[in-house]
């Protein structure tokens, strides 16, 4: 069990935003894994979080790409039209589509299915 207290809990609650249901959420889990604070919990989601950041800074390569105002506008739009935080999470998204449709393509099965209520329809995609 790993040892902690949960000093200035309720006031961090005061300051960021945690509701009842969140401190809850934290102590249920903090009992679960063996935690005897939620403080506990927090910090060593912290160091795992952190972590993480870490790794992935490393591993991680920075690319630039160049594109005409209608191209970045489309861009700016899809991205908020689809609650995504940026755009470079919608050219991974992108990416993974296309990766996906070229095997599809290699497989011998290049059409998607669209439906709307009950009526299917199937789509050539052509790039």
């Amino acid at each position: 069990m790993v040892q902690d207290d949960d000093t200035g809990m309720e006031q961090m609650s005061d300051k960021s935003n945690l509701t009842e249901e969140d401190l809850k959420r934290l102590e249920t889990l903090a009992e679960q894994a063996g935690f005897v604070s939620k403080g506990a919990l927090l910090r060593k989601a912290l160091d795992l979080f952190e972590e993480h950041v870490q790794k992935t800074r490393k591993t991680r390569k920075r690319v630039q790409l160049d594109f005409a105002g209608e191209d970045m506008k489309r861009l700016d739009e899809l991205a908020k039209r689809e609650g995504l935080d940026s755009k470079a999470e919608l050219v991974r998204n992108a990416l993974r589509f296309f990766e996906w449709y070229l095997i599809q393509v290699k497989q011998g099965g290049y059409h998607l299915a669209l439906k709307k209520g009950e009526e299917c329809k199937a789509v050539e995609i052509v790039f």
